[in-house]
């Protein structure tokens, strides 16, 4: 947690946006202002990161897999490359309504996308993809949604409440998704040749 935290701060995750711009749901996450800032209380950031990818590591684990918006391909190939090396389904493209609900229509655009997906996770909520977290409940899929305090935090399953326009905090969140991406998948390996019967290597005597 004290690793997370430093990592937090560096990239000023922990900064919020002008006190007159926030939704009253996310003040539950705050632990004062500073110059009409809202700042995060760290500790709980900490907290709602745990719980989801707790949720991602046993998701992976149960055959399941991701779909992950908020990318951006120019800056971010080596992120995309390791999503895309552990079989996720990973969009590049600003978001259109009805990527989820209408996946056939964009299989251009979207990478990998003839596979399913069991949850969703956004790395960049706003004004443009307000319609990503509906589109999960229409399907009944889990949301994790990275959420800045100007916007509702009840709309995602599982919200991380973050600055959402750094793009050094998507960064950092998404290495920390395919570390326990990852992680879920040596679980799953491994819980495949616990199953596995151990082959005998003694003779049979003939008669």
């Amino acid at each position: 947690m004290k690793k997370t935290s430093k990592h937090i701060i560096s990239v000023c995750g922990h900064v919020g946006t002008h006190k007159y711009n926030w939704q009253p749901e996310s003040e539950r996450f705050a632990i004062g202002y500073r110059s009409s800032v809202l700042i995060y209380n760290i500790s709980l950031t900490c907290f709602y990161i745990n719980r989801a990818c707790a949720f991602v590591e046993t998701l992976i684990q149960k055959y399941g897999r991701i779909y992950i918006y908020g990318l951006i391909e120019k800056n971010d190939k080596k992120l995309i490359r390791k999503f895309e090396d552990i079989n996720q389904v990973v969009t590049t493209k600003n978001w259109c309504g009805g990527y989820v609900t209408n996946a056939r229509s964009f299989r251009g655009k979207i990478k990998n996308l003839k596979k399913k997906f069991s949850a969703i996770l956004s790395l960049n909520y706003n004004y443009s993809n307000y319609s990503l977290p509906r589109e999960a409940k229409i399907m009944n899929l889990p949301s994790i949604g990275v959420v800045d305090c100007n916007s509702n935090t009840e709309i995602f399953s599982y919200p991380i409440p973050i600055n959402s326009v750094n793009f050094g905090v998507s960064r950092l969140i998404a290495y920390t998704f395919a570390v326990k991406i990852f992680k879920g998948l040596t679980k799953r390996i491994i819980g495949r040749f616990k199953k596995l019967k151990p082959v005998s290597t003694k003779l049979k005597k003939k008669k």
